[in-house]
């Protein structure tokens, strides 16, 4: 393999990182060196020059999947983009905050999901108590992490697991974290940006939990309704009314910061999209004047973004948006 491929085949390592963030698929990686588990454990902990949060984030993965009875190629794999330094790459970075809505989403959705269910097993034992160390040694990092939106999501995910595995000690120091989060968050009306972004990504993750859906970013082509995704069973007005609840909590949270903010305006878009996957297509419409009101753009153009250069898109631009220069000059 020459340079060019090694240096390829890392970026596309650590999208996987943050994209998908490793739900495990089996085959997982292999490692010859047979390591023990509460070694592995510790030695995620204990690498230097990965950000805590990333660390806690793999510490998670791996206590994930020891509470669901996977093995130790699982574990592995989770480990990887730690020990491998694949959390370091800018890519990793740069869609880190996309690949923890993913984690969350898809962690929501842990009894329904098929790729877990290929391998899941009953967790031993031992498998519980590697969970236990694996979560202990998460949240260590996460009180060294400076960053309060991965904190806090993280947090909320911890929880879970906690409850999960029967862990009180664990569930407690997140609950003393957690708790004052929501009722501050209850209580200011001015809310910060990354608390309700956190908040926000919480919500729509036990949305998703109740009916899977993925709201694109983008179209593929031409946006239209037809080509939307839309649930893959029978929906219930009253599944429906509890996912509808959990998206409007998330979506008032936003409303309390500027109007000008893009995570409000993202948070109604999203709402449209939403409406619109559901076969709602009056509520979308309700949602559709709040983002017009908020963009002062009456236009179901800026629904979608527009792509430019390098990857990146402009939202909010019913216009045509012109790009000087090219990807990699500056």
């Amino acid at each position: 393999m020459d340079r060019k491929d090694l240096i390829t085949k890392k970026a596309l390592l650590a999208i996987a990182f943050t994209g998908g963030l490793l739900i495990p698929q089996l085959p997982a990686l292999s490692d010859p060196s047979n390591e023990a588990p509460d070694a592995l454990i510790s030695r995620v902990a204990n690498t230097a020059d990965i950000k805590p949060e990333m660390r806690a984030c793999s510490l998670l993965q791996m206590a994930w999947n020891y509470s669901d009875g996977y093995g130790q190629e699982a574990a592995k794999t989770a480990a990887s983009p730690v020990i491998n330094g694949w959390a370091k790459h800018p890519l990793a970075t740069a869609h880190w905050e996309s690949g923890l809505s993913s984690f969350a989403e898809e962690f929501c959705d842990d009894e329904r999901s098929e790729k877990r269910k290929i391998a899941k097993g009953k967790a031993s034992r031992e498998n519980t108590a590697l969970a236990s160390m694996a979560i202990h040694k998460a949240l260590t990092d996460l009180d060294q992490s400076s960053s309060a939106f991965s904190k806090i999501v993280l947090y909320f995910i911890a929880s879970r697991l906690c409850q999960k595995i029967g862990d009180t000690e664990g569930l407690n120091k997140c609950f003393r974290v957690l708790e004052p989060v929501e009722r501050s968050c209850k209580q200011d009306p001015a809310a910060d940006e990354e608390t309700a972004k956190a908040l926000s990504v919480i919500l729509n993750a036990q949305a998703y939990g109740v009916i899977p859906l993925h709201i694109p970013a983008r179209p593929l082509s031409a946006p239209n309704a037809e080509k939307l995704e839309s649930p893959a069973t029978e929906v219930t007005e009253q599944t429906f009314k509890e996912c509808e609840k959990l998206r409007l909590r998330a979506a008032a949270i936003t409303d309390r910061l500027p109007a000008t903010n893009d995570l409000r305006r993202r948070a109604h878009r999203d709402l449209v999209i939403w409406y619109m996957q559901m076969g709602k297509p009056e509520l979308a419409e309700r949602q559709k004047q709040v983002l017009f009101e908020l963009v002062g753009v009456n236009d179901d153009s800026i629904l979608y973004p527009q792509s430019i250069m390098c990857g990146q898109v402009a939202w909010w631009h019913p216009e045509k948006v012109e790009v000087g220069g090219a990807c990699g000059m500056g």
